[in-house]
């Protein structure tokens, strides 16, 4: 019996019906985890299917076939829609118009696919950065602008922050800081010695002695204490993902992202936007400029009127344009800054301009057509990118419209000798911290899919949430469906499941000078793991006979921190944890983005935090070091998580972790499609109405009394025949015992 099958899209104003032809069927396939591609959340999709030309679709659709009709369909973008069985929802999802196909020069039909609904979130974000993430939304990304200093950063390094109604409020004692500056140093190599000896690295001027009695080294302007603005600070990542929540108007389910777990909710990332040193990347700060502020050069006649205006270009043949062009050369050439023109009578907006270069500008305004006395003003702004910059070159030429003998008018120079200028040294100066425009260059979809990648999630819409868990979580809170009697005996397929040779866990960002050194001295990857057929987390070592390679990569910076030991005597081992953004060859890099833990301790290794060279200090006990496990004093080696891909030692303590991410998150689901009894079936059913309308991405199959997981299926919605690919279930949870067997 044919199913009634119902298709809705959202036209802008409510959900139309569409009208679909009798003999086209929605073959609908389900899946949000495939076996052969292990890291990936997928989503569900129809085969591009045809509706009717009908009246109401050409209504629908806005005739999309007539390409001369001004705002008509948008197909660029998908729309909201829904299918339903026999009058009940099925999927919400959306819509994506492919194409209209005509016959004898008449509309016929529309091909349409249909997309579940977590692809609606990458069109939701789409190529939007962290850095949209602005104080805008709800003070949850505080704009420090106005408020940074050296002690701003003292008590961020000992205490934290915590944004608490728009504000922030310094968190003495206790570890529920959402914004800190923990012991990273983005510039100077640090170090701790009792006998205020030299550094143990080259360039001992760039290194800098911690100990309560370290004195300044005149001999090679070596200064003291930790460099307060070597220090940049963290964001606890769900104050990010609760800011992506407000600006988006999406939730996510408790299910992971929760305070009350500390794996997820310890972590922090790094603001490591810039390379170097925090001064150079504190807020966003302008300079403007006009043509008054040029030194004159040369030229004879100057086309300016009062100082730093352009006349009305005038209008029709021997109509005027004006040039005014000029150099701009940052002092940090590898920093980012933006440049821009505004009118400074109008406030209009000229075309031209630059977001977010680097290096040294060669720039030109133009300005035509504009019948009125104009005032260009340049801009140029940076989030501390750039300190400073020298602006030179500066040029202002007039072109006249005139016929040149050709078929058509064009402008031409006057003749009127050009007017040179030049003016140097235009400070740029920033005065304070932006969070959100430093935050990492990252992208919104970016960091949801590293935090997903990170802990093997997945994420399906519920009544308007998404629901986000573990892959593990997933499989374990489904149900079992009995479907013995709907499946066709006649033809089964059963091949085992495809195999990689290796899969390799991995963080793209390698190259901090500790982990350099300790990977040359080990011959290992820190933080990295590489599963084979040498690996003892699969029971058989011939599970590995694939022929590829599978890479799960974070792109995130992995860093090795240390211990400090006292240099003067090395068997008193401090309390100070610490890492150094600094290459294999010890000079500054900014690094991918990172994730980290952190630990705060109230009463440690005394040091010496510097609030200026050869300027006040002060002696500190308290302060917030950064780790790869949630708790660094621990001696447990099992019972502590960790944001190594492997087993690795904790650096500060030399314990062997085993709770790395693949043995927490991912080692279940790879070791049970790589036993010796899993198996990839593939088999037909026939589904009544009522089974597809109760199944959930996570629900399992039991077929004999055998379960299986469900890689993926395709149904025809109108008939409800079905193909299975199912993966057998190799160690069955407790909910097997509740099986449902009736679903008409």
């Amino acid at each position: 019996m044919r199913k009634q099958v119902e298709l809705y899209i959202d036209n802008g104003d409510g959900y139309s019906r569409v009208d679909l032809f009798d003999f086209e069927d929605i073959n609908y396939v389900s899946r949000i985890q495939d076996v052969k591609d292990i890291a990936k959340v997928l989503t569900d999709y129809s085969h591009t299917f045809t509706v009717p030309a009908s009246s109401p679709n050409n209504k629908l659709f806005k005739h999309y076939y007539n390409y001369a009709i001004i705002g008509g369909f948008d197909a660029r973008y998908k729309r909201d829609a829904i299918i339903k069985i026999n009058g009940v929802d099925f999927r919400e999802g959306q819509v994506s118009l492919q194409k209209a196909n005509m016959k004898s020069n008449k509309a016929y039909s529309y091909s349409l696919t249909f997309y579940g609904k977590t692809v609606s979130l990458k069109q939701l974000f789409g190529k939007d950065e962290l850095e949209v993430l602005t104080a805008s939304q709800s003070g949850l990304l505080y704009d420090y602008t106005a408020s940074y200093d050296a002690d701003f950063a003292s008590k961020g390094f000992s205490e934290g922050y915590k944004v608490v109604n728009g504000t922030l409020a310094r968190q003495f004692s206790g570890t529920n800081y959402d914004y800190c500056f923990p012991f990273i140093s983005a510039d100077d190599y640090h170090y701790y010695d009792s006998g205020n000896g030299l550094s143990p690295v080259q360039g001992g001027n760039h290194s800098r002695n911690i100990h309560p009695s370290a004195t300044y080294n005149a001999s090679i302007d070596q200064y003291t204490g930790i460099k307060s603005t070597a220090l940049k600070p963290a964001i606890r990542v769900d104050v990010i993902l609760r800011a992506i929540e407000e600006k988006y108007n999406i939730t996510f389910s408790d299910d992971f992202l929760d305070s009350s777990n500390p794996e997820y909710y310890g972590l922090f990332m790094w603001l490591n936007r810039e390379t170097g040193t925090l001064d150079t990347q504190i807020g966003e700060s302008t300079f403007d400029f006009d043509m008054n502020d040029f030194a004159y050069s040369s030229g004879a006649t100057d086309i300016r009127i009062n100082g730093n205006q352009f006349p009305a270009t005038g209008t029709g043949i021997g109509k005027k344009r004006y040039v005014f062009a000029f150099d701009i050369t940052p002092d940090n050439l590898n920093g980012l800054f933006s440049w821009d023109c505004v009118d400074g009578i109008t406030g209009t907006v000229y075309e031209g301009g630059s977001e977010n270069v680097s290096g040294v500008r060669n720039c030109a305004i133009t300005i035509e057509d504009r019948n009125y006395i104009t005032e260009p003003r340049i801009r140029i702004r940076t989030s501390g990118g750039i300190q400073s910059a020298t602006i030179s070159n500066g040029e202002t030429r007039r072109e006249v419209f005139e016929w040149d003998g050709g078929s058509f008018p064009q402008y031409e120079y006057d003749g009127v000798e050009v007017m040179t200028y030049d003016v140097t040294n235009q400070p740029v100066l920033s005065g304070g911290l932006d969070v959100g425009r430093n935050l990492p260059k990252m992208s919104i979809v970016g960091f949801l899919d590293t935090l997903f990648k990170m802990f093997n999630l997945t994420a399906y819409f519920r009544n308007g949430e998404i629901v986000v868990q573990t892959l593990d979580e997933f499989y374990d809170n489904g149900r079992y469906f009995d479907i013995s009697n709907y499946v066709d005996v006649s033809s089964t397929e059963v091949s085992k499941v495809l195999l990689y040779n290796e899969i390799d866990f991995l963080y793209k960002g390698q190259e901090t000078f500790a982990l350099v050194q300790s990977n040359n001295i080990t011959n290992d990857e820190f933080g990295n793991e590489r599963v084979d057929h040498n690996s003892t987390a699969i029971d058989s070592p011939l599970a590995f006979d694939g022929n590829k390679n599978y890479k799960v990569e974070l792109p995130l910076e992995k860093m090795m921190f240390e211990t400090m030991t006292d240099q003067a005597d090395d068997e008193v081992i401090t309390d100070i944890q610490w890492g150094w953004m600094a290459s294999k060859d010890q000079t500054k890099m900014k690094g991918k983005p990172m994730f980290m833990y952190l630990d705060k301790k109230n009463s440690g290794t005394q040091v010496r935090f510097s609030y200026t060279d050869g300027g006040s200090s002060v002696l500190k006990t308290q302060y917030i070091l950064p780790t790869n496990v949630i708790n660094m004093d621990s001696l447990s080696t099992d019972g502590n998580q960790t944001l190594n891909w492997g087993s690795e030692y904790n650096e500060h303590n030399g314990e062997v972790i085993n709770n790395s991410l693949f043995d927490t998150y991912y080692k279940r689901y790879i070791t049970d499609i790589y036993n010796e009894q899993a198996r990839l079936v593939k088999v037909s059913a026939n589904f009544p109405a009522s089974l597809l309308l109760q199944l959930l991405p996570n629900d399992k199959f039991v077929i004999n009394g055998k379960s299986f997981k469900v890689n993926t299926y395709e149904t025809n919605l109108s008939t409800g025949k079905t193909k299975l690919e199912l993966v057998t279930e190799v160690n069955i949870n407790t909910n097997v015992d509740s099986i449902k067997i009736g679903f008409d």
